[in-house]
């Protein structure tokens, strides 16, 4: 398959139309389409496409001027994409087709729940447990690197904090870690981009006082974490832990009326655990949960592993 011309795009596009610009629909699937075969200055000019079917293609990256600004269903199964970050350009998109390129990560997963706030779907999935952990390691890797920066920046005198501006996002990037090694790529993307954005503002931090309402009893492990989540309407937190386990807290006593901070942590109402899990007929030990979740009612929970386990669990 050659360029793509705008006779190819009327054909396939839908509902039919001699006009680029009233097609909303297009289907490229199946064409041995290379990277270089999508024409920014065509594509354009489908100024009302919403449905894009590029799945069974050669693409190893996307344009990043498509100009597809309405875009909300893009679906690039089976090609050999190595870079989600060119999904910016579509600011709309709801529902997103990944499957089958096999150069793509877990972290490119969370990079596109981050780039992509309106998404609901992905790979035909609901995509709200990655919206909910991307939000919780970006809330955390802000804090983190906010606080380096206070660090570095109160070490240095005005005339070389001027100068070492630069070296900050180096430093940054080395040394703020945050959750697993398997989330590592994604977590210095992030850490790269924040520290980028604060050398950019220039701006001195302002503290604020913090009301700390409670303190929670937890593992004891060392290990940095984010499976932290809530059934706000409950008055239930959750989180998990290195073993496999899910810890319950009760806080609509706190949430109800403010006491005084205890002097100790408050204790789990319940900690669920499971039967030695396993995968592949393998023993899996050490299975760290990256996400857990329940329904609003606290009818049900699930827990996700690093070892790719989900175990679910029914209240009765």
């Amino acid at each position: 398959m050659g360029p793509l011309s705008a006779r190819l795009l009327m054909e396939r596009g839908r509902p039919k139309s001699d006009r680029l610009g009233r097609i909303r629909s297009l289907d490229l699937s199946g064409l041995k389409l290379l990277s270089e075969h999508l024409d920014p200055k065509l594509l354009s000019r489908l100024t009302q496409l919403q449905e894009l079917d590029l799945s069974n293609n050669q693409l190893e990256m996307l344009p990043a001027n498509l100009g597809l600004s309405h875009l909300r269903i893009l679906r690039c199964a089976n090609n050999q994409l190595g870079d989600v970050t060119a999904l910016c350009q579509f600011p709309e998109l709801e529902e997103l087709s990944l499957e089958g390129n096999p150069f793509l990560t877990v972290s490119d997963n969370l990079k596109v729940s981050f780039l992509l706030p309106k998404l609901r779907k992905v790979n035909g999935k609901d995509a709200s447990s990655t919206s909910s952990q991307v939000e919780n390691l970006n809330r955390e890797l802000t804090s983190r690197v906010t606080a380096h920066w206070e660090k570095f920046m109160a070490s240095l005198s005005p005339e070389e904090a001027e100068k070492a501006r630069a070296d900050f996002v180096t430093s940054a990037v080395r040394d703020v870690r945050y959750g697993p090694e398997s989330l590592s790529e994604f977590t210095q993307w992030r850490v790269r981009m924040i520290s980028e954005e604060l050398v950019a503002s220039g701006r001195t931090q302002v503290h604020e006082a913090v009301v700390v309402l409670a303190r929670l009893q937890w593992s004891p492990t060392e290990l940095a974490y984010f499976s932290l989540s809530t059934c706000p309407d409950e008055g239930i937190v959750l989180c998990g832990d290195e073993e496999g386990n899910v810890w319950i807290y009760d806080v609509r006593h706190i949430l109800a009326q403010q006491p005084p901070l205890p002097a100790t942590p408050q204790a789990p109402t319940q900690i669920l655990t499971w039967p030695q899990p396993r995968a592949l007929s393998q023993t899996v030990t050490k299975t760290m949960v990256n996400t857990v979740v329940a329904n609003p009612t606290f009818t049900y929970l699930t827990a996700l592993t690093d070892s790719n386990i989900v175990a679910i669990w029914k209240r009765h």
